[in-house]
């Protein structure tokens, strides 16, 4: 997958190892939880990114990905996401940023 140069500058300083509670999540509820939040009767979609099991596991039924693929960001629903041009498909979504 090729990579927007500050993406892949981004990608280069990350440690080999990363723990989600602690490196991922905190990124995520910035920007993403206003979707994917733990509180069904609050949540815009069916996708959950709260819980590392669910973020790892969940299979996106368009493109058939996970949301994030341990040891391979290239592979994940969630990095083609982000770096999406249609405004259908980027996250997060452009009326909530």
């Amino acid at each position: 997958m090729s990579l927007p140069d500050d993406v892949q500058t981004a990608l280069d300083a990350l440690p080999e190892w990363m723990d989600y509670t602690y490196d991922v999540k905190p990124v995520l509820s910035d920007r993403w939880f206003a979707c994917h939040v733990p509180d069904r009767a609050e949540q815009q979609v069916g996708r959950h990114l709260d819980l590392v099991e669910s973020a790892y596991d969940h299979e996106s039924e368009e493109s058939g990905r996970n949301a994030i693929v341990k040891g391979n960001p290239g592979a994940s629903e969630l990095v083609h996401r982000i770096l999406a041009t249609d405004p259908k498909v980027v996250m997060p979504c452009p009326n909530l940023t």
